[in-house]
């Protein structure tokens, strides 16, 4: 009798042993990386020909600022900050070849401008209440015939107020290494709006870099003359073309994760697509997976998104999503009722 009941003790306490085992909530499945955090891109970085007095920085499409030199004082910059007016514009609101881009309606403020202007003895153009003009002929009338009051409606236009837009090309300004310019407004008439001395010359060129045409874009400040000024931007671009490389960074179906379930099923986490970045030597090219952790309590197909590799190389800003190559399934009862682990 005793023997029965220890028996059926013993049945009672395992079949309540598994029955919570089974019941006990799925475990969660973190993501193990297989990519480093950060690399170098190859290469050393080249001593670019930098003008032998005042200073020129360089950037390049998506890549962004590579490099600067000089030390120059600042002094009033005029019309050049139409220059730097026109670049903010046009990254913000592109335009493509003949493209007139939006329409733009003169307002009373843009009439106030104008008469403020002329008031000034400032360069400027007419314009009407309700006069209708596109991106394209505002950007003519400021950089052409030099109109200030063209500049401010382009600012207004693009961001809402002046300060807005001073403050946008300022920011352009510090991303492009200029430490001596800085901008007060849209058009160079106020003596804050500051750069280096001497001819100053803000260039921008389509070349070739393994097949692809890339932009480059720099300037060159405070050489002795615009002959100077052109023939200095000439060489660095050359030394940028030659330098610059379209570097793969991830391939399609590239494993850069991988789950493995308690239970032995396992799945790899794969970037559908090829991702292509524009590169410079000694550059820090950097990677971090933004995974969660899952809880497979139903089948996950394979091709499910489950999170990205977050890519930052320059100005470069990317999520790469990251999708499942095999499907998950959840555990199956046998390793419910048995599993020993807490």
């Amino acid at each position: 009798m005793r023997v029965r009941a220890a028996i059926l003790l013993l049945l009672l306490v395992v079949a309540g042993v598994a029955a919570w085992s089974y019941f006990r909530p799925i475990p969660t499945v973190a993501a193990t990386g297989s990519l480093p955090a950060s690399e170098v891109i190859a290469g050393t970085p080249p001593a670019l020909p930098w003008p032998a007095r005042g200073s020129a920085a360089v950037s390049a499409q998506n890549l962004g600022f590579i490099g600067s030199s000089g030390n120059e004082q600042a002094i009033p910059a005029a019309s050049v900050t139409k220059v730097m007016t026109a670049l903010v514009i046009l990254e913000d609101k592109p335009l493509k070849r003949d493209e007139q881009g939006p329409t733009i309606t003169i307002t009373n403020t843009d009439v106030q401008a104008y008469s403020a202007d002329v008031a000034d003895n400032q360069s400027a153009l007419e314009v009407r209440v309700g006069e209708q003009l596109t991106e394209l002929q505002l950007l003519q009338g400021m950089l052409i015939p030099s109109a200030n009051n063209f500049a401010e409606t382009l600012a207004r236009w693009d961001a809402g107020s002046i300060d807005a837009f001073v403050a946008k090309m300022n920011a352009r300004t510090a991303a492009l290494k200029l430490t001596h310019t800085r901008f007060a407004d849209t058009s160079g008439a106020d003596a804050g709006s500051v750069s280096t001395t001497g001819a100053n010359f803000l260039f921008g060129a389509t070349v070739t870099v393994d097949g692809k045409p890339i932009v480059v874009f720099g300037c060159v400040m405070g050489q002795p003359t615009l002959d100077v000024a052109f023939a200095t931007a000439k060489v660095l671009i050359a030394s940028l073309q030659a330098t610059l490389h379209i570097r793969q960074v991830i391939t399609r179906n590239q494993t850069i994760a991988t789950y493995v379930t308690a239970w032995g099923n396992q799945s790899d986490l794969v970037s559908p697509v090829d991702v292509i970045v524009l590169a410079w030597p000694g550059m820090v090219l950097r990677q971090r997976l933004d995974v969660l952790p899952i809880v497979v309590d139903r089948p996950i197909p394979a091709g499910t998104k489950k999170g990205n590799v977050h890519i930052v190389l320059g100005d470069y800003n990317l999520d790469v999503p990251l999708v499942t190559s095999d499907p998950l399934f959840p555990p199956g009862r046998l390793w419910r009722l048995t599993r020993v682990t807490f």
